[in-house]
């Protein structure tokens, strides 16, 4: 397998799954993708993708308008990308 699709099984393809589950109101569905894609991340040790999983768990709660879930799982995804590029940073701190 080449190294480009290596993200895919490893939980990015969940999180365009959980993201597309949301724009159809699909919550529950959508956070059950999502822990599975941060738990994929998680066991291939890929930091920056589990804050990503974790960063679509607090939109999806946003959007279901559960405030305090939200905030904590955005604000564990800035934590967690302390020591990643300054991009992926911006982004969690923007969602936050």
């Amino acid at each position: 397998m080449t190294r480009a699709l290596l993200p895919l099984r490893d939980g990015g393809a969940d999180i365009a799954i959980a993201n597309a589950l949301t724009w159809q109101f699909r919550f529950d569905e959508a956070l059950r993708v999502s822990a599975r894609a941060r738990m994929r991340a998680g066991e291939r040790r890929l930091p920056i993708l589990a804050a990503h999983a974790e960063q679509t768990i607090g939109r999806i709660e946003l959007n279901r308008g559960r405030w305090q879930p939200a905030l904590q799982a955005l604000a564990a995804a800035v934590a967690q990308l302390a020591d990643a590029p300054p991009q992926r940073r911006i982004e969690a701190e923007a969602a936050l």
